[in-house]
């Protein structure tokens, strides 16, 4: 019982530990998330490295060979890269592709003649 008091009286009450906790948590988290930072941007680094030593747009060989396809788009009928459209435009059928440039003139011309109407 005697050496169970000595060591209670070396213990920090539990407000204090509470306190203690909590500050060494906060350091904690704030160490881990820096940490996952750090390794993410090295993963992210070292990935770009490989893709330029391999000459390829993306380590999977299904979605390098994707974005190295050429797509016509109908509006400018230019063949173009598959990184000249958007993902939702690639999913459209052939004869409805267009180009982010050819969809934003679109939309540019649409809102125009809306703003036209609208005036009249």
């Amino acid at each position: 019982a005697a050496a169970r008091q000595r060591f209670a009286a070396l213990e920090p009450t539990s407000d204090a530990a509470e306190a203690l906790s909590r500050r060494h948590l906060a350091r904690c988290r704030a160490c881990v998330e820096a940490a996952e930072a750090a390794a993410a941007e090295e993963q992210r680094r070292a990935k770009q490295e490989r893709l330029a030593q391999l000459g390829a747009e993306a380590l999977n060989e299904k979605e390098n060979e994707k974005l190295q396809q050429e797509h016509a788009c109908w509006a400018c009928k230019q063949t173009l890269p598959a990184a000249a459209f958007t993902r939702k435009m690639l999913t459209k059928p052939p004869g409805k592709r267009r180009c982010q440039e050819c969809t934003t003139q679109a939309l540019a011309a649409e809102e125009a003649g809306r703003a036209k109407k609208a005036q009249q």
